[in-house]
């Protein structure tokens, strides 16, 4: 007699996440098309994110290089994805936005918004991020 044993585990996936920085904030894009509640997560120093598209889980949670002001962050959600304007506590550069040695396999440099400390206009218009509502509180989204 043979017996065969199958085991199924459920495991959450990492949504692409892409970053970009100024000397006061982060710009955090978190894709995951057709996300079904999403919940974004901010604390000082944290930020998280968990949604479900097309019945599979996306997730992370990553510890921040610096410390971010929660109240002072904005977000827009739209069909595609989540994007955050997360307002540093301090001013200055991180020059990474993750704390570990080591870059999480699923951030991305968003080169579309990078612009270099040194060519940075400071009137600026970030883009699409009128008209977005506050992260005060936070919790989950």
């Amino acid at each position: 007699v043979k017996y065969e044993c199958l085991f199924f585990f459920v495991m959450s996936r990492h949504p692409e996440v892409k970053w970009a920085e100024r000397n006061d904030v982060l710009l955090v894009t978190i894709v995951c098309p057709d996300a079904e509640n999403p919940v974004i997560t901010l604390e000082v120093s944290k930020l998280g994110f968990s949604g479900t598209s097309g019945g599979v889980k996306y997730e992370f949670d990553l510890e921040l290089n610096g410390e971010i002001d929660v109240e002072g962050s904005t977000k827009s959600v739209t069909p595609r994805q989540c994007e955050l304007k997360i307002k540093k506590k301090e001013e200055g550069y991180w020059n990474k936005m993750w704390k570990t040695k080591t870059r999480p396999n699923y951030l991305a440099v968003d080169w579309s918004k990078w612009v270099d400390e040194d060519e940075v206009d400071e009137n600026e218009d970030l883009g699409g991020f009128g008209g977005m509502e506050g992260m005060g509180g936070m919790g989950g989204m």
